[in-house]
């Protein structure tokens, strides 16, 4: 029933920051936060750009399972603590294309000609 409420809700999303509709989708992504309940990836990231914090908290309960949509998190614009939530996440996880990313992220940065370093 949330999940099929979280979808009816989508056309919400972008509603003006203290209206009564945002309230409703800022209560409706809060309630699995609250309930423990861990929605599919799909249900809860159409919110990601009003509700980003609450999606990660949501994304971290199942980590392996939302590889892609935190890979994809992590190249948007984010605040220090949701940036720090996402990279954590991925590093526990081991995950290999987040570490491939993120070498040649530190190779460009340090001015190597290729991922040897050489």
């Amino acid at each position: 029933m949330l999940i099929e409420r979280l979808r009816q809700a989508e056309a919400l999303r972008d509603s003006q920051w203290n209206s009564e509709p945002r309230g409703y989708v800022q209560a409706l992504v809060d309630a699995p936060i609250e309930s423990r309940a861990k929605p599919p990836a799909g249900a809860i990231l159409p919110f990601v750009d009003c509700c980003r914090t609450e999606v990660l908290i949501l994304l971290a309960r199942e980590p392996g399972q939302n590889e892609d949509a935190l890979l994809d998190l992590r190249s948007q614009p984010l605040h220090d603590g949701e940036w720090l939530l996402a990279n954590n996440l991925l590093f526990h996880m081991e995950s290999a294309r987040f570490f491939a990313k993120t070498w040649r992220n530190c190779a460009s940065f340090t001015g190597s000609r290729s991922a040897t370093g050489k």
